[in-house]
C-alpha cells in the first residue's frame, strides 16, 4: 500500500467514514471535504495522521492541509475509496444524464466550457470596435488619440484570445491554466519568426485557435501524467518544468504544424463552398 493510500485510509476513518462525505475537491496544498455531520470528525486523531500539516474549518466543511504534491495524490485515493468524483456537486447525477453522455455531447460540452467564458469579452470588445468604426466614418470624434485608445480597448480581446483559450482548455482538461496560457503564447510569440525547422521559418500564429486547442489539451494530459509519477519533494518544480519543455517542443515540431494543416483545410473547404465550386452546389 502506498504512502498516499495509507494517508487516505486514516483521513477517511477520522472524517467519519465514506458515508459522512458529501463532496471533495483539492487545490495544490489542501484537501477540501464537505461532510454530512461535523460531530463525527475526530479532529485530534486527524491532525495526528502522518503527513497532515493542519486542519482548517469553515461553513462549507473542513480543509486538510497536506502540502504540495501530496494533496492531489491523497485526494485521488480518497476519491476512489468514497466513490465521489473530485469536484462533483453534492448530488449524484441522474441515471438519465449519465446515459446521455455520448462522446459527441461530451465534446460539445468541453468546447462550450472553453468558449462561453469568453463571450462577455467578445461582446464588449466587438461593440467598442463597432462604435469606433462608426465614429471614425462619420467623424464624430476628432481626436485621433481617443480613437486609438478606443481601438486598443476593443481589439485587446481578439489580440489575446488565443492565450485565454489556452488557459480555458487546460482548465477543462485538468491541467494548470497558466501552463495552457504559456503553450498558447508559444504559438503566437513573435520570436517564432526567428526559428527555423528543416530549413523553414516558423509562422507566428499558424493554425490559430485550432493549434491552441490541440497543444493545450496535450499539455494538460502530459502535466497530469507527469504529476502522478513525480515524488512529492520535487513535484512542484519538476512538473511545470518538464511539461513546458516537452509540450513546448512538441508544439513547435508537431502540434502547431498539424493544427495549421487542419485550419488550412477548413479554410479551403469554406472558401470552396462560398465560391459555389463544391460539387453538391453545382
Amino acid at each position: 500500500m502506498s504512502k498516499e493510500r495509507d494517508m487516505a485510509v486514516s483521513i477517511l476513518e477520522n472524517l467519519g467514514g465514506k458515508e459522512n462525505i458529501i463532496s471533495m475537491t483539492n487545490c495544490m496544498t489542501r484537501l477540501r471535504v464537505e461532510v454530512r455531520d461535523k460531530s463525527r470528525i475526530k479532529r485530534e486523531e486527524l491532525t495526528a495522521v502522518s503527513g497532515v500539516i493542519k486542519l482548517l474549518e469553515n461553513d462549507e466543511g473542513i480543509q486538510v492541509v497536506l502540502g504540495p504534491g501530496a494533496a492531489s495524490k491523497v485526494a485521488g485515493e480518497l476519491s476512489k475509496m468514497v466513490g465521489v468524483k473530485l469536484g462533483d456537486a453534492k448530488e449524484i447525477k441522474d441515471a438519465i444524464n449519465e446515459k446521455n453522455k455520448t462522446p459527441f455531447k461530451l465534446m460539445l460540452k468541453r468546447i462550450a466550457s472553453i468558449f462561453i467564458p469568453l463571450i462577455p469579452g467578445l461582446i464588449g470588445g466587438g461593440l467598442i470596435l463597432g462604435i469606433t468604426n462608426v465614429a471614425t466614418k462619420f467623424q464624430w470624434i476628432a481626436d485621433a488619440n481617443v480613437l486609438a485608445m478606443l481601438s486598443l480597448l476593443g481589439s485587446t480581446i481578439f489580440t489575446y484570445m488565443g492565450i485565454m483559450v489556452g488557459m480555458n482548455t487546460a482548465r477543462e482538461f485538468g491541467g494548470s491554466p497558466t501552463i495552457g496560457g504559456i503553450i498558447a503564447g508559444i504559438i503566437y510569440n513573435p520570436a517564432l519568426a526567428n526559428i527555423q525547422i528543416s530549413g523553414k521559418a516558423l509562422t507566428v500564429g499558424r493554425g490559430g485557435i485550432i493549434s491552441v486547442l490541440i497543444a493545450a489539451a496535450f499539455a494538460s494530459f502530459l502535466e497530469r501524467n507527469i504529476r502522478k509519477k513525480m515524488p512529492n519533494t520535487i513535484e512542484l518544480l519538476a512538473t511545470p518544468l518538464l511539461t513546458i519543455l516537452i509540450a513546448g517542443f512538441a508544439t513547435l515540431y508537431i502540434l502547431q504544424p498539424v493544427g495549421g494543416i487542419i485550419a488550412d483545410g477548413i479554410g479551403r473547404t469554406v472558401n470552396t463552398v462560398i465560391s459555389g465550386k463544391a460539387g453538391f452546389i453545382t
